[in-house]
C-alpha cells in the first residue's frame, strides 16, 4: 500500500509534508507508511485517498498504466 500512496503522491506533484499536513501526521510518520515502516488504520487510509480526490475502492483499483 505504501509503494502506491507514494506513486499516487508523485503523479499528484504532492510533496510528503503537504500529504502530512493535510492527514494530521508529521513528514517522517508519512514517510514510514510509504516506506512500509508502520501500518495504517482504514481511517488513516481512508484519509489519504481523500486527498488524493478518491475513493478507497478506486485507489485499491488503481494502476499506475492507467494513469499514464
Amino acid at each position: 500500500m505504501g509503494i502506491k500512496i507514494k506513486k499516487l503522491r508523485l503523479l499528484r506533484g504532492f510533496k510528503q509534508d503537504y500529504m502530512a499536513l493535510q492527514i494530521g501526521i508529521s513528514q517522517t510518520g508519512f514517510s514510514k507508511i510509504e516506506t512500509g515502516e508502520t501500518n495504517i488504520t482504514l481511517e488513516r487510509a481512508l484519509t489519504i485517498v481523500d486527498v488524493f480526490n478518491m475513493t478507497l475502492s478506486e485507489f485499491l483499483d488503481w494502476e499506475e498504466e492507467k494513469e499514464a
